[in-house]
């Protein structure tokens, strides 16, 4: 029979690594899924776009933000919600809560016991969400964020309740940089030098 493929060059696009007793898990976001080696690197295994995401109609450009969790779970999030591969790697979780809104990026703690990830709604305010590796429901944080469109979010390893966000003003298509010092409650901008916007 004819071979079949998504019609994306073959590649990897993003590695994440475990912590604590799954310090030896990597997993790669590639162009046709995923790939998780639980022995450093000995050897893989492979998740297809249609076992993420159990919908052909998503189509084949999907690059989830990915993440592993303190429970050893590859969690990735996407267009329509948040899901994850059990450590067993028999099965997708889905975080029901989260089915059908945007999840565009995720990052976690040093520990991976907290993970943080945006929620970027086409109109409307853009959310923090938190949620733990213990299976709590993620829950969004603050006010919501308006006016602005988010891109990435990241924690600073010296504080797990610092977050840098970045985005660019909804209005102003200008970039930003914001801050938050407790967890996403409150959420401050941050100058950002001219020679960074390349001027």
């Amino acid at each position: 029979a004819p071979a079949q493929a998504n019609g994306r060059f073959p590649a990897a696009q993003h590695v994440v690594f475990g912590a604590g007793e799954h310090a030896r898990r990597i997993t790669f976001r590639t162009t046709f899924g995923l790939l998780v080696s639980d022995d450093d690197g000995g050897r893989f295994r492979w998740l297809c776009e249609g076992a993420l995401f159990s919908a052909p109609e998503f189509g084949p450009t999907i690059d989830p933000s990915v993440e592993i969790d303190a429970r050893g779970r590859t969690v990735f999030g996407f267009l329509y919600g948040l899901r994850a591969w059990s450590p067993d790697r028999c099965g997708v979780e889905e975080d029901l809560p989260l089915r059908g809104r945007q999840v565009l990026d995720l990052t976690t703690t040093a520990d991976r016991r907290v993970i943080y990830g945006i929620e970027t709604p086409l109109d409307g305010p853009q959310w923090i969400l938190r949620g733990d590796s213990e299976g709590t429901a993620f829950t969004r944080r603050g006010q919501g964020i308006n006016n602005v469109r988010l891109a990435t979010i990241d924690v600073s390893p010296a504080d797990p309740q610092r977050l840098y966000l970045s985005g660019l003003d909804a209005t102003l298509d200008t970039p930003l940089l914001l801050r938050s010092d407790d967890g996403g409650e409150t959420v401050r901008g941050v100058p950002v030098p001219t020679s960074a916007l390349g001027e």
